[in-house]
């Protein structure tokens, strides 16, 4: 079985700063806050999709309350 770009689940933080649109200190100051979780796979640093995903919830939830109830359900 062939394992497509879309298919991802972990991220470097090179590319979950790119993911995201921001630097990667910022997504390590995220990582030291506690507001974006991460797996540790021998030394490196990974950020799972879904810790990502849940980052851009809170996000949207703390600023943009009245368009959660617009947004489509997580399938």
């Amino acid at each position: 079985m062939m394992i497509s770009a879309d298919d991802k689940r972990l991220y470097t933080i090179p590319e979950t700063a790119q993911v995201l649109g921001i630097g990667r200190t910022t997504v390590y100051d995220l990582l030291a806050s506690g507001q974006l979780k991460r797996v540790k796979v021998g030394t490196r640093a990974l950020i799972h999709a879904d810790c990502i995903d849940e980052f851009v919830a809170r996000l949207m939830a703390e600023q943009h309350p009245e368009t959660i109830a617009e947004l489509p359900a997580a399938a």
